[in-house]
């Protein structure tokens, strides 16, 4: 298609390099175990802007899945010392759980806040949920709940998990 002015062109380009850079440093976590390292540095990074990044790498799939996806915070910017990969993944990994269990159009709401010692993110979506016995064993490896998809391993969520114990 044709742009209707110079600055939606620009636009496009900055998306489309923003995406290939993304999906560079994805396909090196998963396709090099040389690089390990890349999931253990940790750097001072906008969480804010991390997961808003996610949201926009999403977007066609949740709007194909009838799902509104949404992140507020109260402030612009929210400085986080952790690994920028692994948080990306793990909100990847939610959003993906979420589509592939809700059964339902629907919403996805992540809200990000900071006090002075604390960061709070809140992930909800308005699925069925799961049996609260299962709910127990969501974050093993490999553990599948009653309500399993095909193409399912059970990993999703231990990654989530472990992105969490990781960056603290």
């Amino acid at each position: 298609g044709e742009f209707k002015d110079r600055e939606e062109e620009i636009n496009c380009i900055n998306k489309i390099c923003s995406n290939i850079d993304y999906l560079a440093t994805i396909s090196k976590i998963i396709l090099d175990d040389d690089n390990e390292g890349l999931l253990l540095e940790k750097e001072y990074f906008d969480i804010l802007k991390c997961i808003q990044e996610v949201s926009l790498y999403v977007k066609t799939i949740v709007q194909k899945a009838g799902i509104v996806l949404s992140v507020n915070s109260s402030k612009d910017e929210i400085l986080f010392y952790g690994n920028r990969i692994t948080i990306m993944r793990a909100f990847f990994n939610l959003v993906e759980n979420s589509i592939k269990y809700m059964n339902c159009k629907g919403n996805i709401t992540i809200t990000i806040e900071e006090t002075d010692d604390e960061l709070l993110i809140v992930y909800r979506d308005n699925g069925e949920g799961m049996d609260a016995k299962e709910a127990t064993h969501i974050t093993e490896i490999s553990y599948q709940g009653s309500n399993r998809k095909p193409g399912s391993y059970g990993i999703g969520m231990y990654l989530v998990n472990k992105a969490i114990e990781d960056n603290g």
